[in-house]
């Protein structure tokens, strides 16, 4: 298996050595194609669904709405084809690229839109099904290649995996479904080649692809880790190089487009090597299949146009480095966004307890974020989940029970110990404390009539309204709480969104990092809000949104955070800057 592992790596590896320009060019031709013209369409035809249904966006709440509204469920039909077809024309793109660079030929690019190459007189809407079946499938295994420019940012959102990682029982079923996808991605690794060079029907492509990686994902594992490390042996050397010219030429990192040259030399490595990497696994792929169709869109390669091929590739480059100039001369920390402890300081103390409220305060969070529930008697206790199970160990509900049943219960996280309180106690303690809250409304469907009014009430007994923002998933109850004291500060949290934000009567939106875009933090201002992201726990994601012109930062990692602001206070020139902005390997 080794020496059969070491030559077709050593066969890849020639191959891209052989045809580096060509895939870089066409790599390129891909990239402006599918991931600024395919995504430019996509967008639009996103809008007109968004507009037949008088929708702003689609969100975790109207998303049922949508797709009973008749027009808005043909618009998203007519997208997913859409979106099928592009995915679709960018695989078969790479797998027509390497097997006509191996037979001296080159993709004959009018053909390949018509619809015999299309395979669209073959298939059906449930082998489009089919597709995005195994382009789910492949997200495990994005990072090694697989992803295509429509997808590269296509990931299991974090509060998904996070909640579900806190509990030992679905941690173990997250642990394994997560290693039942790369089980069935690594078996389904021949799909898109044998769908894009050969004749076969999805079902018969998956049971060949099956039959094909049997017995052989070791050695196919091992293949693609050792393409990917040699790709990055050779990036690793310029990387290094082109930092210590920077710090020869421009040792104190002022001269913003010397470091703008280098930002896009060292960009423009890490997507060609990106690019070798997909071409390099797609190669083996194809290494290890017999036959081919005979209607592939090749054709003889004729006369190269050397200058038309340099001038696309100048382009490029130029506006890359305008783009990259205006990213260094713009990045900048910003002091203003307010740090929210999530839950408390969770690394310290059990979540909603009193400890981990003293702990942030500690820490010197600007906020604490802590939720809220309601008991049967009409409490308002601290606590994030209804089912008293993962903490507690208490196999109950806390809508079910009283207030005197459920304050007291020890609970217990990660070698912490604490109790679970009422809001009254724990505003009596923020008070103490001079620390300021966001409390998390959480109502499970079971409330009365005068739930928001008691929430209200009770919170202007505490004297803390002025110190405390309030926010919730559920927009009605928000809403509630707005109408009856327009003063309060409330805030509407929302999950997932694609689309414009909403513009409800709220003072600011809480939205979870997947759904973050640049331009929302703009939006949200122009509306007179703000603008809080949770929840930020990696060290490279805390580095960025804390460069980002949002409001606030809900977060786990406090003292990450805050040696992460101590540092971005005195990084101060563009050679810094640069740091930040270089892309990650996907």
């Amino acid at each position: 298996m080794i020496q059969r592992v070491l030559k077709q790596a050593k066969e890849t590896l020639k191959d891209l050595n052989k045809n580096k320009w060509h895939y870089l060019y066409t790599g390129i031709l891909i990239q402006l194609i599918f991931g600024v013209a395919g995504s430019f369409i996509l967008r639009r035809i996103f809008g007109f669904v968004l507009l037949m249904t008088g929708q702003d966006n689609l969100n975790n709440t109207n998303i049922i709405q949508i797709l009973l509204n008749p027009m808005g469920f043909i618009s998203l039909i007519v997208y997913l084809i859409l979106l099928v077809v592009l995915l679709f024309l960018e695989y078969q793109v790479f797998c027509l690229m390497i097997l006509g660079a191996s037979n001296q030929k080159k993709i004959a690019w009018k053909k390949l839109f018509h619809p015999t190459h299309l395979k669209l007189n073959k298939q059906n809407i449930f082998n489009g099904l089919y597709f995005l079946v195994y382009v789910i499938l492949g997200i495990p295994i994005a990072n090694l290649g697989l992803s295509t420019t429509l997808t590269n940012e296509l990931y299991i959102p974090d509060f998904i995996t996070g909640e579900w990682s806190k509990s030992p029982t679905s941690a173990v079923l997250l642990f394994v479904g997560g290693l039942t996808l790369i089980y069935l991605a690594f078996r389904f690794l021949f799909v898109v080649p044998l769908f894009t060079l050969t004749d076969l029907n999805f079902p018969q492509i998956y049971k060949r692809s099956w039959q094909m990686t049997k017995g052989k994902l070791i050695e196919f594992f091992l293949s693609f880790t050792l393409i990917e490390f040699v790709l990055l042996l050779i990036l690793l050397p310029v990387f290094l190089l082109s930092i210590v010219l920077a710090l020869i030429l421009d040792n104190d990192g002022s001269n913003l487009f010397l470091e703008s040259l280098l930002l896009t030399l060292i960009n423009g490595c890490i997507f060609a090597t990106n690019l070798f990497v997909k071409i390099g696994i797609f190669h083996l792929l194809i290494q290890n299949m017999q036959s081919f169709s005979n209607n592939l869109p090749l054709q003889n390669v004729q006369k190269k146009r050397k200058f038309a091929s340099l001038t696309l590739l100048f382009m490029v480059f130029a506006s890359f480095y305008l783009g990259e100039t205006y990213q260094l001369a713009t990045l900048e920390y910003n002091p203003k966004i307010e740090i929210v402890g999530h839950r408390g300081y969770v690394a310290k103390a059990v979540e909603n307890s009193v400890e981990g409220l003293r702990a942030a305060k500690k820490m010197k969070a600007n906020y604490v974020e802590l939720d809220l529930l309601y008991t049967k008697d009409h409490q308002f206790v601290v606590m994030h989940d209804n089912d008293l199970k993962r903490l507690a160990g208490v196999d109950k509900k806390v809508s079910d029970l009283p207030a005197n049943k459920v304050i007291g219960l020890k609970i217990k996280q990660d070698g912490h110990t604490s109790k679970i309180v009422s809001m009254k106690d724990y505003l009596k303690i923020a008070k103490q404390l001079q620390m300021h809250l966001i409390l998390e409304l959480k109502p499970t469907g079971n409330e009365d009539s005068s739930y928001v009014i008691r929430f209200v009430n009770e919170l202007k007994k505490s004297g803390m309204e002025n110190q405390v923002k309030i926010m919730s998933l559920d927009l009605p109850t928000i809403l509630a709480i707005e109408k009856l004291d327009p003063d309060l500060d409330t805030g509407y949290v929302i999950p997932i969104q694609f689309g414009k934000l909403p513009n409800e009567p709220v003072d600011f939106y809480a939205i979870e990092d997947f759904s973050y875009r640049p331009q929302l933090a703009e939006e949200v201002h122009q509306m007179n809000k703000k603008l809080f992201v949770w929840t930020i726990n990696s060290p490279d994601k805390i580095r960025y949104y804390l460069q980002t012109p949002i409001d606030g930062l809900i977060t786990d990692e406090l003292k990450t955070t805050n040696q992460t602001k101590n540092e971005l206070r005195h990084d101060k020139s563009y050679i810094d800057r640069l740091l930040d902005l270089i892309q990650p390997l996907q």
